[in-house]
């Protein structure tokens, strides 16, 4: 291995010291929301049920953007994932013998990154993840976010206990759905992986 291939990997593996604090800082940014969400509108939920009428679009809002931010910042976090196992696959590139001479004299500036690095990393772009991937991440947050909006609407409300009893039925129900809904595309993703 010569100096500029020993360089190129040592700006590699920075690169996905980088990426993989940024990947790790937007899963915290979406998990700190969610956990500062969740009891912050219930608190506000509690000390604010006097008229139901002047609050509830407020709490509609709220959801909305976090909502957004949360889902804004997963989408992120997998932007960084597939930027680092591009980056892995160009250091197995470099082991495996790749021409890495007739790669860089090829060299063609991109908009972040040499043109071929570019290329990589848009090959890469959610090549692993479906639904299913992050069920039990984002779609954690996102049914806890509804769940606990669902649950602030209902304590705006009069009689909050009968309405919370509801509200556990209600999204009960909604994670047997959705589980049956996995474990129903699972079955048939097994099915097309037979054929």
């Amino acid at each position: 291995m010569d100096n500029t291939e020993y360089r190129y990997l040592q700006w590699l593996v920075s690169e996905i010291g980088n990426w993989t604090t940024y990947h790790n800082h937007k899963e915290t940014m979406a998990w700190a929301a969610t956990g500062l969400y969740i009891p912050g509108i219930i608190i506000l939920a509690v000390n604010l049920k006097t008229d139901y009428s002047n609050y509830w679009p407020f709490f509609i809002v709220a959801f909305v953007l976090v909502m957004f931010f949360v889902h804004w910042q997963f989408y992120l976090r997998a932007k960084a994932a597939d930027t680092n196992d591009a980056l892995v696959k160009l250091i197995q590139d470099v082991y495996q013998g790749c021409d890495f001479h007739k790669e860089n004299h090829s060299i063609k500036k991109g908009k972040h990154w040499p043109q071929f690095v570019e290329n990589k990393i848009e090959a890469m772009k959610g090549h692993r993840r479906s639904w299913t991937d992050t069920l039990f991440t984002d779609w954690t947050s996102y049914l806890a976010i509804i769940f606990t909006t669902f649950t602030a609407l209902l304590l705006l409300r009069s009689d909050p206990i009968s309405y919370v009893v509801l509200d556990t039925v209600v999204f009960l129900f909604l994670i047997w759905v959705l589980v049956e809904f996995v474990l129903q595309k699972c079955q048939q993703s097994r099915a097309k992986a037979k054929d």
